[in-house]
């Protein structure tokens, strides 16, 4: 029988016309390319089929638009009674619908049917830096996702999208840099993200309410310019809750179902979480879901040098702290809810030094969670740290602050400032933050270290309770004002004078100091 197929191959040269109810065939191996400047158009019940690892590669203009009763298709060359293979057609037989970085906005794939593609780890449609409309897809039988794309990409889709027979439900989102201001929109599929996506300086992202994102193994969202994803709900949103926004793993079957078609099992620490760093300090989280994160040592949500609004998120089973942030950080964090956090409920400081001509405050407004320093925190000579009133800070073994620069501890009389052991699970001290049955010990923390070089004119420490430390406070050459503290269940001495140290001390307590209360002024 005579073949009737017009074979297609090569780079279209301007405005070519396909026609309905004719088959093009584009033969195996061969891509058949649209240029920048050319338009392929595509006229309702056009057929095309294309061989073993042939593509269309679009990089001016698709205008692929069929309707309810004439569907155009595109698929393999063996989807076809007549002239089909033995084996008949196979996912993955041909490569897919490629839109390029260049490829025109205004491309449309209407009314499309796409069978027996998703060869070399390609989706059946997979887009570059490309915004094609997207509506009333079909897309059957892919070997890989249905839908791919850079994370620049913008696709504008509507109308009804179906999946079927495809390993994966959802758009992959493969890893790379956003170097241009890009939206998320809610297109009732979800995003799978596979690599590491990294949000540039200087660029948005936003992510809008209802979206979903799914993160596989050991991926993550760094963000270096501005993070906006907000949903419009009331906060701390529960699973699928209209208006939220969520960030959970791949294998997470309790949001939109099984994603990756394993029926697998998710565990804290699937993937690595938010990364805000830098010039990241305008985004905002609000009304957020995420779920089992915390991957490395890091929280769910981990903040680098930046000021970021996190508030009224819900952060669940992730592998270490539901926060973390380096000492250096400022970020305003309230209204989360908290729940199965391995490490505790507190906010992560990583210990390090605060350089540089500075003023660095911890204030009860900026967070309402309790702050755990996790490594030593060391104030420079030329900074100010200063810790507001009612604050309470909890200390992993083995830390403490050592200042060279100045530290002005400023409770308030009925608001002091707690300074105590992470396993200090008193009221006082915010309850149980580690989940931990662990009772605290005199010295389990280092203490506070005033030293030589600090400017102890600026210094005070005024309404404080210190507990559990190896020393309390520990002055060395130098002469500060010390006022209404408590200090208990210290290893060695309440308050230690070194050198010709001459704090002023009035109104301190002590209570259980395992080496008498102090030695200064002797």
């Amino acid at each position: 029988m005579a073949d009737s197929r017009r074979t297609q191959a090569g780079t279209l040269d301007g405005f070519v016309v396909f026609q309905s109810g004719q088959t093009y065939l584009i033969a195996e191996g061969q891509a058949l390319t649209i240029p920048e400047d050319g338009t392929l158009l595509i006229e309702p019940g056009a057929r095309l089929q294309f061989g073993a690892g042939a593509a269309l590669d679009v990089h001016g203009r698709l205008h692929a638009c069929g309707s309810s009763g004439k569907p155009i298709v595109l698929t393999s060359d063996q989807d076809d009674p007549e002239r089909k293979s033995a084996g008949g057609p196979q996912p993955g037989d041909w490569i897919g619908v490629r839109f390029f970085d260049e490829s025109n906005d205004d491309s449309v794939l209407g009314h499309v049917q796409i069978r027996y593609a998703g060869r070399d780890n390609h989706g059946a449609v997979h887009l570059g830096k490309a915004s094609p409309h997207l509506s009333e897809l079909t897309i059957t039988d892919s070997k890989w996702f249905p839908l791919s794309m850079a994370p620049s990409a913008a696709p504008v889709i509507s109308g009804k999208i179906e999946f079927t027979n495809t390993p994966a439900q959802g758009i992959e989102v493969r890893g790379g840099e956003i170097r241009e201001d890009v939206t998320w929109e809610n297109t009732a599929i979800v995003y799978v993200v596979t690599g590491n996506v990294r949000v540039s300086q200087a660029t948005r992202m936003t992510i809008k309410p209802d979206v979903v994102v799914k993160f596989a193994p050991d991926t993550g969202l760094e963000v270096e310019g501005t993070l906006m994803a907000s949903g419009n709900g009331r906060g701390a949103p529960k699973i699928e809750e209209r208006g939220s926004i969520t960030f959970t793993s791949i294998k997470d079957d309790e949001v939109a179902g099984d994603t990756d078609g394993r029926a697998a099992v998710p565990e804290a620490g699937d993937w690595y979480g938010i990364l805000l760093r830098g010039s990241s300090s305008r985004s905002i989280l609000h009304g957020t879901l995420i779920r089992y994160a915390g991957k490395n040592n890091r929280g769910a949500i981990h903040i680098e040098n930046a000021s970021p609004e996190v508030s009224g998120n819900r952060i669940e089973h992730s592998a270490w702290y539901a926060v973390s942030a380096d000492a250096g950080s400022g970020p305003k964090i309230t209204g989360n809810v908290l729940a199965e956090i391995n490490e505790g409920a507190g906010l992560e400081i990583r210990g390090g030094a605060l350089e540089g001509r500075e003023t660095w405050r911890w204030q009860t407004a900026d967070s309402d969670m309790v702050r755990v320093l996790t490594g030593n925190l060391t104030i420079g000579r030329e900074g100010i740290f200063e810790i507001g009133p009612a604050l309470i800070v909890r200390f992993a073994k083995d830390t403490g602050i050592y200042v060279d620069g100045a530290l002005r501890v400023m409770g308030e009389k009925g608001k002091p400032v707690t300074l105590t052991s992470l396993r200090d699970d008193a009221a006082d001290a915010g309850g149980d933050v580690d989940g931990s049955a662990a009772r605290p010990v005199a010295g389990d923390w280092k203490g506070i270290y005033i030293n030589r070089e600090s400017n102890d004119r600026l210094t005070e420490i005024k309404y404080a309770v210190v507990r559990y430390a190896a020393v309390g406070l520990q002055f060395t050459d130098v002469g500060p004002v010390v006022e209404a503290v408590t200090i208990s269940d210290t290893a060695g001495l309440g308050i230690a004078c070194e050198e010709d140290a001459k704090p002023t001390l009035t109104g301190v307590t002590y209570t259980r100091t395992g080496q008498g209360d102090t030695n200064c002024n002797r």
